[in-house]
Order: C-alpha cells, then sequence, then structure tokens
C-alpha cells in the first residue's frame, strides 16, 4: 500500500481507500526487455511501475523502434484501451527490470464510481502527454536534426537533470542509439548532432565524469 501513496494518481485516495485499491490489483514482475503489452492487441488493464522503467515504442515499416515516450516509477500506461476498449496504440517494452501493478477495468470503473476525484488526476496526466505529444510533431516538422537532438537533450535535462547556476548537470546522458530512436534519425546523424553542438559550447563532458548543458537562451 505504501506504493500507492507514491503514485500521484491516487493521491486524492484516503488509507481505507488505498488498501481496498490494493487489495484489488494485481502485482506482476517483469524482466528487462519483455514486452508488456503490444501494439494492436486488446487489452483491459492499468499498469502502474512501482519500480522500474519502461519504454512506449511504436515500429516503423523497415522495422525500427520510434520511442514515443519512457515511464518510471509512479508513472501508469494502458489508459487508452482501458478506457475506450480499442487496441493498444503502442507497444510498451520493459527498459530495466520492473515491478508493476496492475488495475482491470473491472476495478478501475469501481474506483471512478466511488472517488471520482481520480479521474482528474487522469485527465492531468494525459493532457501533459497530449502536450509533450503535441512538441514531438512540431520538432519533428519545424526542426533539423540538430535541432531536434537538442530539444531532447533539454527534456532529459528539465525531467532528469541536477539545475545549476547556468544549466543542467548529469551523471550520464541516454545512448546515440537510444537518442536516435527518439528523434526518428540514425546514431551517425546523432552522433554528429551532439559534436556539433558540444562545439559551440551548449554541451560539455567535465573531467569528473559530469555532464553540463547550458540553459537555452530567454
Amino acid at each position: 500500500m505504501n506504493i500507492l501513496k507514491k503514485i500521484p494518481l491516487f493521491s486524492c485516495f484516503n488509507e481505507n481507500e488505498l488498501d481496498y485499491t490494493y487489495s484489488k490489483g494485481i502485482r506482476k514482475r517483469v524482466a528487462k526487455g519483455s514486452f508488456i503489452v503490444r501494439y494492436g492487441e486488446y487489452g483491459d488493464s492499468l499498469y502502474l511501475i512501482e519500480k522500474g522503467s519502461v519504454k512506449l515504442t511504436l515500429f516503423n515499416k523497415d522495422g525500427k523502434v520510434i520511442i514515443l515516450s519512457t515511464l518510471d516509477g509512479g508513472d501508469f500506461f494502458g489508459e487508452f484501451s482501458l478506457l475506450d476498449g480499442k487496441p493498444r496504440s503502442c507497444t510498451v517494452i520493459a527498459e530495466t527490470d520492473c515491478d508493476l501493478f496492475i488495475l482491470t477495468r473491472q476495478t478501475f470503473t469501481s474506483l471512478l464510481n466511488e472517488i471520482p476525484e481520480m479521474a482528474l488526476n487522469i485527465l492531468k496526466e494525459m493532457s501533459l502527454r497530449l502536450r509533450k505529444a503535441d512538441k514531438k510533431i512540431e520538432s519533428l516538422a519545424l526542426l533539423d536534426v540538430n535541432g531536434r537532438v537538442l530539444q531532447v537533450l533539454y527534456e532529459i535535462a528539465s525531467e532528469g537533470g541536477k539545475k545549476t547556476e547556468t544549466g543542467y548537470s548529469f551523471d550520464k546522458l541516454p545512448t546515440h542509439d537510444v537518442i536516435a530512436d527518439i528523434v526518428g534519425t540514425t546514431r551517425e546523424s546523432v552522433t554528429r548532432a551532439i559534436s556539433s553542438i558540444r562545439r559551440i559550447g551548449i554541451l560539455r563532458y567535465c573531467r569528473d565524469g559530469k555532464i553540463l548543458l547550458q540553459k537555452k537562451a530567454g
């Protein structure tokens, strides 16, 4: 039950409601690299990540993976198929070993009827994801590879980096292969883009292993 307290979706629940929800859910552990749900299949469950991280992906006609988003502990996925009963809109793959908490449609509907505030939490998260999707579509349409890579770096910085006076500090960044999957290009193009970004001083690798990203102008 302590796990549910840390998940924003259940921030409106009291102790009894959390206890009831926990008793109705299913806990599952999946190994790194496992396909949790697949694009096009039917599903009736909401997945909450207790521990670990997953990537939401699509595959193009050549079989190349495109990463739509990554989710970590406290996030959830599967809400679209749960709500509308239509096939899954993407494939979800475990990036690490994951502990998942699963709610079926029947249990989820029961919770919504009893605790309507839960719907607001879901709408807030879905709105946030739609805004991120809009930004990604905009970048694909308007930015070159360098611009798309830089935008991804700033997204990573704002979500997982440590703020400094001049920008952000990281322990590490995703591999060039992963960044390529996010921006929809090749690893070689990402390598060239990062080299270009480093040359103009926006991205710096320090001797102590830290990575520094300069703030956007303005």
